[in-house]
């Protein structure tokens, strides 16, 4: 990778973990810089600043007796190479931005103990997934600087507790690099299943899982009887869907036998009415 690459890479990575993990502004004031030469055996440092200002009230134009103030202000310079091998920049990366994230919460005291080793890799865990990266393949030697040396030797050759080799350790619990990737990827295929959103999806992502290179062994067993049981659920979803109600039309009901009986009595007297007074203008007609 050329130097430009990772001069831009670092100050991308670097800000991104800043902005991560260390919300205060007091403590972003951050200058960036990058050297030919560090000093012996430096592949990079952090150098903290502190410093107090008294601020006054100032009315026009004088100082408010008993207005004074002391405010902390701090700064810090993180200094890298101009170019690194291999994958070193990217543990200078985390490993300058762990000596930041002690500093900014007080710990100015701070060593290379269980505690900063494990807080380096939880940042550069983050860092792998929020970007995509793919981890260091070699993390023997991040642990150089540690306080016990005897936990230093240990991290640089250890029997990974899942596939009984001697390699380089890529994490705390000791697992090599490879097994390590492989359990990532089965929890990929474990989560491809366990998402599908209908039984379509399911037998599409089940056809993925059964073409990967970890579908074997105990890994097929767990994975084919999740898969079952999905299925088992989408079916028991699919058959105890309820059929949508159609409304029947609402027929009133027809007049009964009595409502009918009035209708025609009254329609009687009103005829007879009707009769009666026709019969009384033609007579009074007859009379003239």
């Amino acid at each position: 990778m050329f130097a430009d690459q990772q001069k831009n890479l670092i100050k991308k990575y670097l800000t991104l973990l800043i902005q991560e993990f260390i919300k205060d502004p007091q403590h972003q004031n951050i200058t960036i810089i990058f050297k030919d030469y560090l000093g012996e055996k430096i592949a990079a440092y952090t150098k903290p600043r502190q410093w107090d200002e008294i601020i006054w009230t100032i009315i026009n134009g004088k100082k408010v007796p008993g207005s004074e103030k002391t405010t902390h202000f701090y700064s810090y310079e993180i200094g890298f190479l101009n170019e690194y091998e291999n994958e070193e920049w990217r543990a200078a990366i985390v490993h300058e931005f762990t000596h930041l994230y002690f500093f900014t919460i007080g710990k100015h005291e701070h060593q290379h103990d269980d505690q900063f080793y494990s807080n380096m890799e939880r940042f550069e865990n983050w860092l792998d997934e929020n970007q995509g990266l793919i981890p260091r393949t070699d993390k023997s030697h991040d642990w150089d600087q540690h306080i016990d040396a005897n936990k230093r030797d240990e991290r640089r050759k250890k029997i990974c507790p899942s596939c009984g080799k001697k390699e380089t350790p890529y994490n705390t619990v000791n697992e090599c690099f490879s097994c390590h990737q492989n359990k990532k990827e089965f929890n990929r295929l474990v989560n491809l299943i366990k998402n599908s959103c209908n039984l379509t999806e399911l037998e599409s992502n089940y056809l993925t899982v059964k073409a990967s290179s970890l579908y074997r062994e105990n890994n097929k067993v767990v994975l084919d009887r999740l898969y079952q049981n999905c299925k088992n659920s989408f079916s028991v979803n699919v058959n105890h869907v309820v059929a949508p109600t159609i409304e029947k039309p609402t027929i009133k009901n027809p007049p009964n036998e009595k409502s009918l009986i009035w209708l025609i009595i009254i329609g009687g007297f009103f005829l007879i009415f009707i009769i009666i007074y026709q019969h009384i203008i033609k007579k009074k007609k007859k009379t003239n």
